[in-house]
């Protein structure tokens, strides 16, 4: 009678594992259902031949897929695993990265996030948490958030220090405040965020889209920003120090009072950027886009605009002391009191420039074209070389 009971429970314990396992095998095959739609979607709306005749060997495998699942009863296996191990050939594809972005799971509670983090997970590829509220969470160090949807996500006050954020969307997201120390953001989307006093110092943004972003008050010492997107960007106020900036586009960027001391911006696009009354001093200019640039008040001590394009520039009370203007074209610019001591203007193109009570003191004038006649510069009681009073 005992043997009986016990094989008896037994089979009820073995009913209860195969019911189980059936509404695993259910949830996965609806999962895989809804996928197979979104894929069937695409392939409906995919007009190249070619692409159309992968799709349909992309959908008929899938199908053999969801049969498998059904007679193998494989309730362990991921959607993901389901289609590497039908079609592996795919991996490569270029489709995948569409069929992947256009399959994304609804965003996650910060409960659930937190949670996972707190568990101890760390890898978060391609997670969905737009408009997740975050605000002012403490992260461990390096977190894995590459390729995740942020979209409006509210990560004010948050500190994700070291998290690499590579190719995330974060379009509208709330980082004001947030701490994000050494964090690789290069290829992200950040269009019209707010950044304002976030702390980027020593992080890597490079292509990144910051267009029309908030960076007011950003901290940015030692930030790679080459190539970066900052059309329009506010950077007022904020910290660039040796920053890396080469061939990043600023052109209309608000940049009053910000910090670029020895900030390298070779090659970069400043044009109609508003520089007023910035510290651009020891900072590398060279190749520069300047057209239309606004330096008011801006102190350039020591910079290098060797070779630069300068023509019409209002640079009225710039500090240029020390500065590289070796064969820089300062054709009809406005250099009235400002200071170039100490200034090497080897070769550079004066002609026409109003130099009215600019400080020359100790400048190298050699070979400087002051023009002649009506393009003639304009040296009325400015300070020369020798110490002089030019009358």
């Amino acid at each position: 009678m005992a043997d009986l009971e016990m094989d008896l429970a037994s089979l009820v314990s073995r009913i209860e594992q195969i019911e189980e396992r059936q509404e695993i095998v259910a949830k996965y095959t609806v999962k895989v259902k809804r996928q197979l739609d979104n894929l069937t979607e695409q392939f409906n709306t995919r007009p190249e031949l070619q692409q159309m005749e992968s799709l349909q060997e992309v959908i008929a495998n899938l199908s053999e897929a969801m049969a498998d699942l059904h007679q193998q009863q494989k309730p362990q296996l991921s959607t993901s695993e389901v289609v590497e191990e039908s079609f592996p050939e795919l991996n490569e594809a270029e489709e995948i990265d569409d069929f992947a972005g256009e399959s994304q799971e609804p965003a996650i509670s910060a409960e659930e996030f937190c949670r996972r983090v707190e568990e101890g997970e760390r890898d978060f590829t391609g997670i969905n948490l737009a408009e997740v509220d975050l605000t002012g969470q403490h992260f461990p160090n390096g977190l894995n958030l590459s390729q995740a949807n942020l979209t409006k996500t509210k990560l004010g006050r948050t500190s994700l220090r070291a998290v690499n954020m590579i190719g995330a969307n974060l379009t509208e997201a709330e980082l004001s405040k947030a701490d994000l120390f050494q964090a690789n953001l290069s290829y992200t989307n950040l269009e019209k965020a707010n950044l304002r006093k976030a702390d980027l110092s020593a992080a890597k943004l490079e292509e990144v889209n910051l267009q029309e972003a908030n960076l007011s008050g950003v901290e940015l010492q030692q930030a790679s920003l080459y190539g970066a997107n900052l059309r329009e960007a506010n950077l007022s106020e904020a910290e660039l120090i040796q920053a890396n900036l080469a061939k990043a586009d600023l052109a209309g960027a608000n940049l009053i009072q910000a910090n670029l001391s020895e900030v390298n911006l070779d090659e970069a696009n400043l044009e109609s950027a508003n520089l007023t009354v910035a510290d651009l001093s020891r900072a590398n200019l060279k190749s520069a886009r300047l057209s239309e640039v606004k330096l008011g008040g801006t102190d350039m001590t020591g910079v290098d605009l060797m070779g630069a394009n300068l023509s019409g520039l209002n640079l009225s009370g710039v500090c240029l002391s020390s500065a590289n203007l070796c064969g820089t074209n300062l054709y009809g610019a406005d250099l009235s009191g400002a200071n170039l001591s100490s200034a090497n203007l080897e070769t550079a193109d004066l002609r026409q420039a109003n130099l009215e009570q600019a400080n020359l003191s100790q400048a190298n004038l050699n070979e400087t074209n002051l023009g002649e006649g009506d393009e003639q510069a304009n040296l009325s009681s400015a300070v020369m070389p020798d110490g002089s009073i030019f009358e």
